[in-house]
């Protein structure tokens, strides 16, 4: 309420605590997707059938996605409401529909790491914890170290190449959209101009970095590497 409604300028941070929500719960549904087979020894018997590879994974990773997606919309509607009631987020609508984006892409981002993790290892917790690793590092590392660098090398040659790093991060996109909530009751506040070639460097890292995964995922499948005993 007060990010989103009484200081609607602090807006990232509620969208931030939606991702920090989704890494939580999205790797749960689907790190022990085929770790699960395999521990129950029913992966040989799921191999043998007429089911394709593509059609196991797209399965599994939906069933997974589905569930870590409505419990991550749960804490949307609040974003809804802003839009609708007389705040100034009616004059940031684009932005609004890129945060939106941005969660959509974090919960796919989650589900199908941890379900590549379940592919290459051979234990539930191996999985979960391989998973919460990567999804961890490459969530926040880029803002910590675009932090670090600001803070101690400033205008150097380091740091802007530290911001680059920046497109692998949803948090880094989130608080790269504009956002102007100078208008309406709030003429005091100042608007964030954003840099958008965060944005969209995340929306196409992300596309790619899934896109991938599911592809080599699917090449394991058909060539049984790792997958049965």
């Amino acid at each position: 309420a007060c990010c989103l409604y009484i200081w609607p300028e602090y807006a990232p941070w509620y969208i931030s605590y939606v991702l920090l929500f989704n890494m939580l719960v999205g790797p749960v549904f689907s790190a022990g997707s085929v770790t699960s087979e395999r521990e129950r020894q029913t992966l040989d018997l799921l191999l043998v059938t007429l089911v394709t590879p593509w059609q196991m994974l797209w399965g599994k990773l939906l069933s997974g996605l589905r569930v870590s997606s409505v419990l991550t919309s749960f804490l949307l509607w609040p974003v809804l409401l802003a839009c609708i009631m007389p705040l100034p987020f009616w004059y940031n609508l684009p932005t609004m529909a890129g945060y939106l984006l941005i969660v959509v892409l974090s919960c796919v981002t989650t589900a199908v790491t941890a379900l590549f993790c379940s592919t290459i290892f051979q234990k539930s917790s191996t999985s979960l914890i391989a998973t919460y690793l990567i999804i961890a590092s490459m969530f926040t590392a880029p803002v910590a170290a675009s932090f670090f660098a600001k803070t101690f090398m400033a205008n150097s040659v380091g740091a802007d190449a530290v911001e680059i790093l920046g497109v692998l991060s949803p948090f880094s996109a989130t608080f790269a959209l504009p956002l102007d909530v100078s208008r309406g009751d709030n003429p005091a506040a100042t608007a964030t101009v954003g840099e958008l070639w965060i944005f969209f460097g995340y929306v196409g890292w992300s596309v790619l970095y899934n896109s991938g995964l599911i592809l080599l995922m699917t090449r394991l499948f058909q060539v049984r590497w790792r997958v049965a005993d």
